[in-house]
């Protein structure tokens, strides 16, 4: 898959365009940076220049047609700059309208809220641009990631650097779950079978990947570790999928996971109550 990266001349949070770059090369796909003009992007550090990147694809139309995804990294200026760009505007709104993938992180998100495609939404961005998003008619809400699949295409966003390893793990997952969309072999549950491992040690196999209103979650089968027990993990919870080997890693130690709140497996996958005690659970772990 060819996948945009669409930044400005300048503005770009680098660690924004380089952390989900590599995880989209890791999945073995071909990420090409997009801006308004050739030559290089100034990449910054908040609010210290950084690095600087070579562009591969100039805007020279509005259309989506030669990448199968796109990834909008943050920065205060980067966006800003952007959206006053008609050019950019409809670049991104055209993968909307196409009906392909698209991941926004911080600030981003305002060049969702210029081309029109919030309305119906539910997501996530730097809390500063909460209003903006409700204004626009979307939902906002503050998690990590948040993933809605809303007609005509999946939207995953994330709210700042912080996030960066449950963002890209987040977007590997669902540019694969696009790219397999046609296959009659395929179903949502593609990391079924792939082995879990917490950050200090193995704790099983995915039983179920399971989106509920766009909030995904994992079913863990804890085989022998916790005989006869199943455990829900959010989706934020994890750190990368090495599809390569089959392998889901979290960002939990294996404490961590065997303390969280009680699970049935067949029971619990439709009450709301238990999966937000669940999440809470996650989210607060380190507080």
């Amino acid at each position: 898959m060819r996948i945009a990266f669409l930044t400005a001349r300048e503005g770009v949070e680098e660690v924004e365009l380089t952390e989900p770059w590599k995880a989209v090369e890791g999945a073995g796909w071909n990420p090409q940076l997009v801006s308004t003009e050739a030559g290089q992007v100034q990449a910054f550090h908040h609010l210290d220049r950084a690095g600087r990147f070579t562009v591969d694809h100039i805007l020279a139309g509005d259309t989506s047609e030669a990448f199968d995804a796109l990834v909008l990294p943050g920065g205060v200026a980067n966006p800003d700059a952007l959206r006053m760009n008609e050019r950019a505007v409809g670049f991104t709104r055209s993968f909307f309208t196409e009906g392909k993938p698209v991941a926004a992180i911080c600030h981003a998100p305002w060049m969702l809220v210029e081309a029109g495609v919030v309305r119906g939404r539910t997501l996530t961005s730097w809390p500063s641009l909460a209003t903006d998003i409700r204004n626009a008619g979307g939902t906002w809400v503050d998690e990590p990631v948040r993933v809605c699949r809303a007609a005509p295409s999946t939207l995953i966003t994330s709210r700042k650097p912080d996030d960066l390893d449950a963002f890209g793990a987040a977007v590997v997952r669902e540019f694969d779950r696009h790219m397999r969309r046609d296959d009659p072999q395929d179903t949502d549950d593609t990391l079924i079978g792939y082995r879990v491992e917490a950050s200090d040690g193995h704790i099983g196999t995915v039983d179920r990947h399971s989106p509920e209103a766009g909030r995904d979650h994992l079913v863990v089968d804890t085989g022998p570790w916790i005989f006869g027990r199943h455990v829900l993990v959010p989706v934020d919870v994890v750190g990368r999928v090495d599809t390569g080997n089959r392998t889901v890693h979290l960002s939990a130690t294996k404490a961590e996971v065997k303390d969280s709140p009680d699970f049935e497996s067949g029971r619990h996958e439709d009450d709301v109550a238990a999966i937000r005690l669940i999440e809470q659970y996650y989210a607060n772990r380190h507080m």
